[in-house]
């Protein structure tokens, strides 16, 4: 009767419930993406989707080789490779912009296009030929590689070659930390990367904000591709179709949207 009894207050366990399988994704990028790559990790899709994101962060040289071999599946850049392999597919997911950066101490704060590719050519050497203060200009540019790089010859330089005097710096990291430092200096930077806009050059009139590149005024505009192969519906498109149809508010104010 006691064994009974003791036996009937005995807690039942019940089986656990095991939690809901996740999808890893390996989301490849190039460096200087990894703005749009944070915004991504919070955003709901992760939750939605049960994906479980993980970025792998290689240069845009490795990146474009690793996918026109199908070692890896898609990879996201501001660069898209016109000369990559036909089998390749592009999907545009946000739009950035290209902001020229100086020293806050620097007097000159407009530059045209113009100007800008007479300096990295190094025709214009001196703030003072720009209206500013006599100082020798310090140029710093990106690796050729690079997509950055790439971008800046495609927007600013066209045909033209980058002065070999120019100082290469391998990371926006650097290029932020360096021209901080230097008084003369000049570099580039995405957009969703810059901390002010009291380090960034006017462009022909327009200064690189948001609201100028959402009404594409700015003129240094450049976008945000994922490049992969052309293959079935995978989650890497269900993960670029959510971005793409991200909201400004998703992307806190750093990056402004494609779709409307």
């Amino acid at each position: 009767m006691v064994c009974a009894v003791m036996v009937g207050c005995n807690p039942i366990d019940v089986p656990a419930s095991p939690p809901p399988t996740t999808t890893p994704i390996i989301v490849y990028h190039t460096a200087d993406t990894q703005a749009l790559i944070n915004a991504i990790a919070v955003s709901e899709f992760a939750l939605n989707f049960r994906a479980e994101l993980h970025p792998e962060q290689q240069s845009y040289e490795m990146l474009l080789s690793q996918v026109s071999d199908d070692t890896i599946p898609f990879f996201v850049t501001h660069h898209n490779p016109t000369d990559a392999p036909e089998t390749l597919s592009t999907l545009p997911l946000v739009q950035d912009g290209l902001a020229i950066i100086k020293h806050p101490d620097n007097t000159v704060t407009t530059l045209s296009r113009d100007d800008l590719q007479q300096i990295y050519r190094g025709f214009i050497t001196d703030w003072r030929e720009l209206g500013g203060n006599e100082a020798t200009i310090t140029l710093y540019t990106r690796p050729e590689s690079s997509a950055l790089r790439l971008e800046f010859d495609r927007l600013v330089m066209g045909q033209q070659r980058i002065t070999p005097n120019a100082q290469i710096l391998t990371s926006t990291e650097q290029m932020l930390a360096r021209i901080a430092d230097d008084e003369s200096a000049i570099g580039y930077v995405p957009i969703s990367s810059l901390q002010s806009t009291d380090v960034s050059f006017v462009i022909d009139g327009i200064a690189p904000t948001v609201e100028a590149l959402s009404e594409q005024r700015y003129p240094l505009r450049m976008t945000i591709y994922a490049i992969g192969q052309d293959t079935e519906e995978t989650i890497y498109r269900d993960l670029f179709i959510w971005v793409q149809n991200m909201s400004l508010d998703d992307f806190d104010a750093q990056f402004v949207p494609l779709l409307p």
